[in-house]
């Protein structure tokens, strides 16, 4: 169990060489929400997951260790942002403030950058499905998938349900948006990779446009259309694109 290990850290002192781990540790929660204790508890109890799910979906190498790097730094912006507010313990905006402090704390164990580059949009979303009232639209779920950047929204599923079994003795599990949420993503092909624009710089030309700068803006412009439903195949692209031009 990773929790193991991160025990030992605190009992050896070795805590303090890892400033970002050591900041969660009595970092208080609301006990409604995490029963089981502060920042740091809830972290060892999600790493513990986290590990638990690779093991689950044979998870091995890389595609392990970033999910359980995921799970360890996915609260690390807590330490900075917890506040007493409104008779509850609260802290608004972590996810964000976590990325940089996950940046510094992977590069300096020595992770590699392309470990780190899905890790960050992990820690940054990791919490989007909680501002969803319902469900995840067709236009949501693909802007998440891009929201994502090298991260997937099945890895980001595996981060929500170690989170949510984090939380001893809440039951855990995957909340039912997340659920339809990745049901979605399969059925529009994006569950393990980023919608890529339909409309590209050829359909520009061959509306008998000269390139240049514009060209960027014009597929930009498509890509967003086509990220909100608008259209979904190249014949129905260009269309739109004659429309714009």
């Amino acid at each position: 169990y990773p929790s193991r290990g991160l025990d030992f850290l605190v009992q050896t002192g070795w805590i303090v060489h890892f400033p970002e781990l050591d900041a969660l540790r009595g970092v208080p929660q609301e006990p409604e929400w995490h029963p089981e204790g502060d920042a740091w508890e809830h972290t060892k109890h999600v790493c513990d997951a986290a590990a638990r799910i690779a093991i689950r979906e044979g998870l091995k190498g890389e595609d392990r260790a970033t999910l359980v790097f995921a799970a360890l730094c996915h609260d690390l912006g807590k330490a900075t942002t917890t506040e007493f507010l409104d008779g509850r313990w609260r802290a608004y905006g972590h996810p964000e403030a976590g990325v940089p402090l996950t940046q510094s704390f992977l590069e300096r164990i020595g992770c590699f950058e392309r470990i780190i580059a899905v890790v960050e949009p992990l820690v940054l979303c990791h919490m989007a499905h909680l501002f969803i009232p319902d469900r995840f639209t067709e236009r949501g779920a693909r802007r998440l998938a891009v929201k994502l950047g090298q991260a997937t929204i099945q890895q980001l599923a595996m981060v929500v349900e170690s989170d949510m079994n984090g939380r001893p003795p809440l039951p855990g599990g995957v909340p039912e948006n997340v659920q339809a949420l990745v049901t979605l993503a399969e059925e529009l092909r994006i569950i393990d990779e980023q919608p890529t624009p339909l409309i590209l710089g050829r359909h520009l030309i061959a509306q008998g446009m000269e390139p240049g700068p514009h060209f960027s803006d014009l597929i930009q412009q498509c890509f967003e259309a086509q990220l909100d439903g608008l259209f979904v195949d190249v014949e129905k692209g260009v269309l739109y694109l004659e429309g714009l031009i």
